[in-house]
């Protein structure tokens, strides 16, 4: 379903009408009441392939309109909720000027402590293999403020979703092999649920390191302190 269709079809010009039950079909979307067959479809991404200035192809998934039409609605009603869920770990989510916060808060530690080092990582392959299952302990350790968008994400990440693709004559369906791992290219809610799963893992990890700072931009992580503390802490991820 593309964009044109959705515009066409529940958004002309001259009629209030058909908007209103465009707004209940995503409420009903939003609210998790589909079947799991139904959702899977509605997950469903078509697989395309992007020649690369430097040779070979990269794998472009393009989601259904519906879903990324509600998965935008819903990044943007939370925005506030993330932001504070996230703090003061994670910054790459509903963050405004988060890079620049990262960047002038490692400069101005190094200022105040010289003999401290910075180790930055960037995970490969993030949000490919982040785990679902740690999306969702997220979720259920944040009684209340996450609660509305559960229903969502249950729908659409508690079981793979198909990914058609093209070649010439020929067509296909690559479905997820495993519903365990990953968030879906092109989901604007990706990020937001990679954070939470990599959240969990931070929650996990820095107790164990007191002297250590944690920030992460995305799958950027920074670890500050001591040689040492941070040596150690990276054998701990």
């Amino acid at each position: 379903m593309v964009f044109k269709l959705l515009r066409d079809c529940f958004i002309p010009e001259d009629s209030a009408g058909e908007f209103d039950l465009l707004f209940q079909i995503c409420t009903h979307v939003t609210q998790g009441h589909l079947s799991l067959a139904v959702a899977r479809l509605l997950g469903a991404s078509c697989l395309l392939a992007i020649k690369k200035d430097s040779g070979g192809v990269r794998p472009i998934a393009v989601g259904e309109a519906l879903y990324r039409l509600v998965a935008r609605s819903l990044s943007l009603q939370f925005r506030a909720t993330f932001s504070y869920h996230f703090e003061p770990w994670q910054f790459g989510v509903a963050t405004h000027g988060g890079c620049e916060t990262i960047v002038h808060g490692l400069q101005a530690t190094l200022d105040l402590h010289p003999d401290w080092v910075v180790l930055q990582l960037d995970i490969w392959n993030a949000f490919n293999i982040v785990s679902r299952e740690a999306i969702f302990c997220e979720f259920w350790s944040a009684p209340g403020t996450l609660d509305p968008l559960f229903p969502f994400v249950r729908s659409f990440y508690s079981q793979s979703s198909p990914l058609y693709f093209s070649m010439g004559t020929r067509t296909g369906d690559i479905s997820t092999l495993l519903s365990e791992v990953g968030t879906r290219q092109g989901d604007p809610l990706g990020g937001t649920l990679f954070a939470l799963g990599h959240l969990r893992a931070l929650r996990a990890i820095v107790p164990q390191h007191p002297d250590c700072i944690f920030s992460s931009y995305a799958d950027d992580t920074h670890i500050v302190g001591l040689v040492d503390q941070v040596l150690l802490a990276f054998h701990t991820l």
